[in-house]
């Protein structure tokens, strides 16, 4: 029910100005997070149009859409099926937690290339970040087209000019 409810629920327009909001509350923390940390490189990707493009049009499915349906949606009760607040931030917390959790587990058996990214620290620092900001997009909608969005956002900016290397999806 969850799922059906999550993809079918288009957020109006104060959904998407809390989403916009929300994202520009994460783009400043992660510039900041990015360039203490030196993670973020200040450059353009030199992929060819092309491959951005492709890049752009399978990524939206995985991997934003593929883990905010399992970390966000799938995991998260909605709003109206938890009796307290405190219950549905418990769940939200073990949410975070194994959204961060799987971008090591990722490197280890599936993409080994991006191994020594999903490692590193200060990308699981963005990357709990972002969750929760996603997390937030997903609670005051309850859709989870805000979190998509914003997650495919932050993985192109990421991707075309912060030095995050453009590779196959499935690499």
């Amino acid at each position: 029910m969850r799922l059906s409810v999550a993809l079918k629920t288009w957020p109006d327009g104060r959904g998407w100005r809390d989403a916009l909001l929300l994202l520009l509350i994460w783009l400043v923390i992660a510039l900041l997070v990015g360039s203490v940390t030196r993670f973020f490189r200040w450059e353009w990707s030199d992929s060819s149009a092309r491959k951005l493009a492709s890049f752009a049009a399978i990524a939206v499915a995985v991997p934003c859409l593929a883990e905010e349906l399992c970390f966000r949606v799938l995991l998260l009760p909605l709003p109206s099926e938890v009796p307290s607040n405190a219950a549905w931030w418990g769940y939200a917390g073990v949410a975070l937690a194994l959204f961060v959790l799987w971008h090591p587990l990722n490197g280890r058996l599936l993409k080994v290339s991006a191994r020594s990214i999903f490692f590193d620290p200060a990308f699981l620092l963005l990357a709990a970040v972002m969750g929760l900001i996603c997390t937030l997009a997903y609670r005051q909608t309850g859709s989870v087209w805000p979190a998509v969005a914003i997650h495919w956002l932050t993985l192109m900016v990421w991707k075309v000019g912060l030095g995050g290397r453009v590779i196959a999806i499935g690499t």
